[in-house]
């Protein structure tokens, strides 16, 4: 891990131990049944929403997404 790589070129060669010293701080996935229309959802309205017509901010878009999951049960 402390080869020189791509990730040590750009992040710097302590990438690794900066990660290990900070991995407690990451919360663990929380996959449901719901992670399939979430995903459809972020990829079929929220991201064209933001990325593509720039119709909507991030956290409009975001919101309008949540509203149309929770619509959906």
């Amino acid at each position: 891990m402390k080869a020189p790589n791509k990730y040590t070129g750009y992040f710097g060669p302590d990438i690794f131990d900066v990660l290990y010293g900070i991995k407690d701080e990451f919360n663990a996935l929380n996959i449901t049944p719901d992670f399939p229309q979430g995903m459809t959802v972020l990829q079929k309205s929220v991201m064209p929403a933001v990325l593509e017509s720039e119709t909507k901010t991030p956290r409009q878009a975001l919101k309008d997404g949540a509203d149309e999951l929770r619509s959906l049960h």
